[in-house]
């Protein structure tokens, strides 16, 4: 064989092992393991509250930049390293107002990416944590929210399928219930409107926690909420 035809073969042999090491095998070990990571520091709903409170983030912040070294895509790689340059100030005693509304949106949409991410791929990972295989979301649920507004909210579901109905309380408006409808699926959670306004919230929901963003016409922000009974 000549040395020219051993080079070729050479070349050929090593692009061929690359292209395994790349290929969707590799790929679903990285997400299978970059979903552990995300279930293991608390799921989206501890990510939230942190980027709605700061309540945890400094503990994140080595977890977010670990994760972001292990994210199975640029997109989401740029997503979770997002999140962890504005988790610093704020697991350093920064509230998030001091953030800048610019910069809280970046993190909100950030939060949301995630979440998306997260209810996409890794909510089909164990339908015991998938509450509309079960109905486990009919119950009350009290949660918070921040960004363009700030407060509390407390809900009742009852859920049929994948299909909510319920009332909505928003301490913003005195914490009067109010009628509201939503669908879940995959893990994947949609409610509003709030009375007459245009207000809408979407996230992900794993076993008791629930979180996403919100749509207000006065801006948008990120909610978390958790299962109280």
């Amino acid at each position: 064989m000549s040395k020219a035809l051993a080079f070729v073969l050479a070349v050929l042999l090593g692009a061929g092992l690359t292209g395994a090491l790349a290929g969707p095998s590799f790929a679903s070990r990285s997400t299978t393991q970059f979903c552990s990571d995300v279930s293991k520091n608390g799921g989206m709903a501890r990510f939230a509250q942190a980027a709605a409170t700061g309540e945890g983030a400094a503990a994140l912040t080595g977890s977010l930049k670990s994760l972001a070294a292990d994210a199975p895509s640029k997109q989401l790689k740029s997503t979770v390293a997002t999140m962890a340059k504005y988790f610093k100030p704020l697991g350093q005693g920064e509230k998030v107002g001091d953030l800048g509304a610019k910069n809280v949106a970046k993190l909100s949409a950030a939060i949301a990416n995630l979440s998306a991410f997260v209810a996409t791929t890794c909510g089909s990972t164990g339908s015991s944590s998938n509450p509309a295989s079960s109905g486990g979301l009919s119950g009350s649920w009290s949660g918070q929210y921040s960004g363009a507004s700030e407060g509390t909210f407390q809900l009742t579901w009852q859920q049929s399928g994948s299909d909510l109905s319920g009332t909505i309380a928003i301490s913003d408006f005195g914490g009067t219930p109010i009628p509201i409808n939503g669908t879940v699926n995959g893990g994947k959670i949609t409610f509003g409107t709030v009375g007459g306004l245009a207000i809408t919230f979407t996230g992900s929901t794993s076993g008791n926690t629930m979180s996403g963003t919100y749509h207000a016409p006065n801006g948008d922000g990120n909610w978390n909420a958790n299962k109280t009974s």
